[in-house]
């Protein structure tokens, strides 16, 4: 519960930063405040990953059967579904840490070759030492104005942060359908919702007051980690 109010302040100071752009419905803001909200944003959401992730560990469902197919007849009118699909759906919270992929890097030249190219004359024959010259105001550089960037996909996922952490236990049932539909699938690509090592978006050393609340959550986390991978190493052995 501490940290859950500490996060619903982090996302009240979000808020802020895009208030005078917009809010959520922001459709460009300035670089600098783009890469304000997303040094705070991405520790944010990994410490409200890992509070889901507590707080499904005695969550248990079961998944129900797909529905069949609706017919021709009972199918809504084109002008409906239309409709329906033009207006655009909240983006839900990912319950997951994005994958680190790890790529090769390309081998480099391995041909010895010199790296002095030329020399530089001796002192009798250097030219005279010249003072920098000052150029005039109007041949200065002008400062150049401040480039915007798109900020949709930024307040979708500041909208799902928010979101998620007015309902935290409804994203925990989805966790666990999330992990249950992981476990019982043939050929699962990851199972793992918190990945190993260091969570997205953590520092070594603190400088905002999410690295803090992120670090308390992911050493709760890894402890549930630990509680489930001990279960599981017992359920094989009894097996």
């Amino acid at each position: 519960a501490r940290n859950r109010l500490a996060l619903k302040v982090v996302a009240a100071k979000l808020l802020a930063l895009l208030a005078a752009y917009g809010g959520v419905e922001a459709v460009k803001v300035p670089r600098a405040v783009h890469a304000s909200v997303w040094r705070l944003l991405q520790p944010a959401e990994s410490a409200l990953r890992r509070l889901i992730f507590i707080a499904a560990r005695d969550v248990k469902i079961e998944i129900k059967p797909q529905r069949a197919a609706p017919s021709e007849e009972k199918s809504q009118p084109l002008k409906i579904r239309a409709a329906k699909q033009r207006t655009p759906r909240p983006m839900p919270f990912q319950l997951y840490d994005p994958r680190v992929r790890v790529a090769q890097r390309p081998r480099g030249d391995t041909k010895l070759r010199p790296r002095i190219w030329f020399f530089e004359p001796d002192p009798p024959f250097a030219p005279p030492f010249l003072p920098p010259r000052q150029l005039p105001p109007h041949l200065l550089p002008q400062p150049k104005p401040q480039a915007e960037i798109s900020a949709r996909q930024l307040c979708r996922r500041l909208q799902a942060l928010t979101s998620a952490l007015g309902d935290i236990p409804k994203q925990a049932q989805r966790m666990a359908r999330w992990r249950l539909r992981r476990e019982t699938s043939k050929q699962p690509t990851f199972i793992r919702a918190i990945r190993r090592g260091r969570p997205p978006g953590f520092r070594k050393r603190p400088i905002y007051e999410v690295d803090h609340i992120l670090a308390d959550c992911h050493k709760y986390a890894q402890g549930v980690m630990m509680e489930q991978l001990v279960a599981y190493r017992e359920s094989r052995n009894t097996s």
